[in-house]
């Protein structure tokens, strides 16, 4: 199973991350269009990666009324045929990071474009 783990120690907060994951997935740059931000204190050097992947709560599979969301890894899959679109796993997101793409809903894919930009590899597939 694909997971994306995040090492904070290395993060220098860039956000190209986030960059990268709201143009592979929205195909547009914006800090608030994909599945990962980060946030923090730059005076500090400490930064905090809010990122679908690194959700615990799965607050999205458990509302679905029709079982169409799955955890597989660090990511939800989302079956289609089963989706009846009622968007309550959009609606209900733990961390607001779940997104309406085509219609149907959409979160984190672990598609790698974070892993790619990110120049301190504070990002990382296992």
């Amino acid at each position: 199973m694909i997971k994306i783990i995040f090492h904070a120690d290395k993060c220098t907060g860039c956000s190209l991350c986030g960059l990268a994951c709201s143009q592979e997935q929205i195909g547009a740059y914006s800090s608030r269009g994909g599945f990962i931000h980060v946030s923090g204190k730059p005076e500090q050097l400490a930064y905090k990666l809010d990122a679908c992947f690194l959700c615990e709560e799965r607050t999205c599979v458990e509302v679905c009324p029709v079982d169409a969301l799955t955890v597989e890894g660090s990511r939800v899959a989302l079956n289609q045929d089963l989706c009846v679109k009622c968007m309550l796993c959009v609606k209900k997101c733990a961390r607001g990071m779940a997104i309406i793409k085509d219609g149907m809903p959409k979160m984190c894919d672990t598609c790698g474009a974070c892993i790619k930009v990110c120049p301190a590899g504070a990002l990382e597939l296992a």
